[in-house]
């Protein structure tokens, strides 16, 4: 009985290391593609809120429109259900005051890529950036830029690289 019991628990613990390894590399892979902030999943039919619940600036340097200018981007991975899955969100601002949200998301389990896009107009006072996404109401993020880069965008705390 002892012995049957100690055979269980050796193959018990030999499994281990494999599972920890699946899970290191997961977080590896969780780490690198994300850029900070939570992940933000894409629901496709949930009510659009394109950078999570809107509210009022924090104060802080102000951003010039020159700066916003350009296209962003950020990834996100994470799991669901037992699946991974992974999110890229792009901002094509320009200077006429026009912008497209793309999010691009994929399902390791069923490989298909999906794509969403769609075209806004923005605006810029200080610290805060106004969008508005075709036919919705405009919502007020915070805006800045992380360690003062300018090539690392931060809209209501994600953020995004430039990436043109």
């Amino acid at each position: 009985m002892a012995i049957q019991h100690r055979s269980e628990l050796d193959r018990s613990l030999s499994r281990r290391p494999a599972r920890l390894a699946g899970l290191l590399l997961t977080l590896l892979v969780a780490m690198t593609a994300c850029s900070g902030g939570e992940p933000t999943p894409f629901e496709p039919n949930a009510p659009f809120n394109p950078l999570g619940p809107a509210r009022s600036g924090s104060g802080g340097a102000s951003t010039s429109n020159s700066d916003i200018i350009g296209t962003w981007e950020r990834t996100d991975v994470f799991s669901a259900g037992g699946d991974l899955l992974t999110q890229t969100t792009t901002w094509d601002f320009d200077a006429g005051g026009f912008c497209v949200r793309t999010i691009r998301s994929l399902s390791a389990l069923e490989g298909i890529p999906r794509i969403a896009e769609r075209s806004c107009t923005w605006s810029l006072s200080s610290a805060e950036i106004t969008i508005t996404l075709g036919g919705s109401t405009p919502a007020v993020f915070d805006v800045g830029f992380a360690a003062f880069d300018p090539n690392r965008l931060l809209l209501d705390g994600y953020e995004y690289a430039r990436i043109e």
